[in-house]
């Protein structure tokens, strides 16, 4: 297994967190537009630095393999849990008054194969799996097509066409083919960014004001430009948009880079693929926990930012651990095959 490199660790982990405690409410909308401003556009940025520069070159076969075990693979099952949950849960809650069955039982099947986050409400975070695999898939398009200087501005003009497009159409592509148009800027920089951010040279002329102004500027940004949605295509101006997410994701890198080496940031940055999708459906267990056994008021959670902390704290603290536990059961369910090993690349 090779090295783990601990400033990845330290922002992925950061990125997590930041997910968590922004799908709580009671970090109140000041926290939560700065949060909203570059998260995910770190998290796409984050999963093209990792792919190497070898998978690039592979036939796109065997690209596509690696992608739909590696992507499609943890969203069906993720789905699956996700499904499983929201029939116990929506019964159970009904029987002792908190809920009603609003929803047919077939609808989330349709969202599965439609693959938008609108259409995923039994679990609205597994967008992103759908959406990671066809931006995936469109760089690795993107690179066979065009070499160095054109493929900026073959992203460039796909961020801003993405952007467009959101605007025209009145509804949502399968998959979100139309987001990937977006995602794929922040993917393809993250690729193009790691020659650099991989050296020692590169690692070194990132100083703590780097990150300093690369968080004021993502908080400048998500003041002026509003909450941004990127699973809702909610962008506000365009300008300012990018703006944020670049500056936030800049910050974040160099915050990474300046932190410490720790088992904390290694277990949670190694754990992401399970954290991101899992935090959803525990936020409904302590919900439950909290009304049904503690007669706690339904909006308790949102009530203020001490049980935002203690909820996003503890659905990290539960979610690491069934993380382990899937990777020595089942790794195929995270991405984690040997099929994988059968697929002649390395990303």
């Amino acid at each position: 297994m090779p090295a783990r490199i601990s400033w990845i660790d330290n922002m992925k982990a950061i990125g997590i967190v930041l997910v968590v405690l922004g799908h709580t409410k009671g970090i109140g909308n000041t926290a939560a537009q700065f949060i909203f401003s570059f998260h995910m556009p770190l998290f796409f940025f984050a999963s093209g630095l990792l792919l190497k520069e070898e998978a690039v070159k592979n036939e796109t076969a065997q690209f596509f393999v690696r992608q739909v075990y590696r992507l499609v693979v943890p969203y069906t099952f993720f789905w699956l849990v996700s499904y499983s949950y929201w029939i116990v849960s929506r019964h159970f809650l009904s029987q002792h008054g908190v809920t009603e069955n609003a929803q047919f039982w077939l609808e989330p099947i349709l969202g599965y194969f439609y693959g938008t986050g609108e259409f995923l409400f039994i679990n609205p975070v597994l967008w992103f799996f759908s959406c990671l695999f066809v931006t995936s898939m469109l760089f690795h398009f993107i690179r066979k097509i065009a070499h160095n200087s054109v493929v900026v501005i073959v992203l460039v003009l796909s961020g801003i066409c993405g952007v467009a497009l959101s605007k025209l159409l009145g509804f949502r592509v399968p998959w979100n083919v139309d987001l990937a148009l977006i995602a794929v800027l922040f993917y393809g920089t993250g690729h193009l960014l790691r020659p650099v951010l991989m050296s020692r040279q590169g690692i070194a002329k990132w100083r703590s004001e780097y990150a300093v102004i690369g968080m004021t500027v993502a908080a400048i940004a998500a003041v002026i430009n509003g909450r941004v949605d990127m699973n809702n295509m909610v962008f506000g101006n365009i300008l300012w948009f990018y703006i944020g997410a670049f500056a936030g994701i800049a910050g974040v890198l160099g915050i990474s880079m300046l932190l410490p080496p720790s088992r904390l940031a290694q277990s949670v940055g190694r754990n992401t693929i399970v954290i991101f999708p899992l935090h959803v459906i525990l936020f409904g267990v302590f919900a439950g926990i909290g009304m049904l056994f503690l007669e706690l008021p339904r909006e308790f959670k949102d009530q203020s930012a001490v049980w935002s902390a203690l909820f996003a704290v503890a659905a990290i603290l539960f979610s690491v651990p069934l993380a382990y536990f899937a990777r020595q059961t089942a790794p195929w369910a995270i991405g984690e095959s040997r099929v994988l090993d059968d697929v002649r690349m390395n990303t």
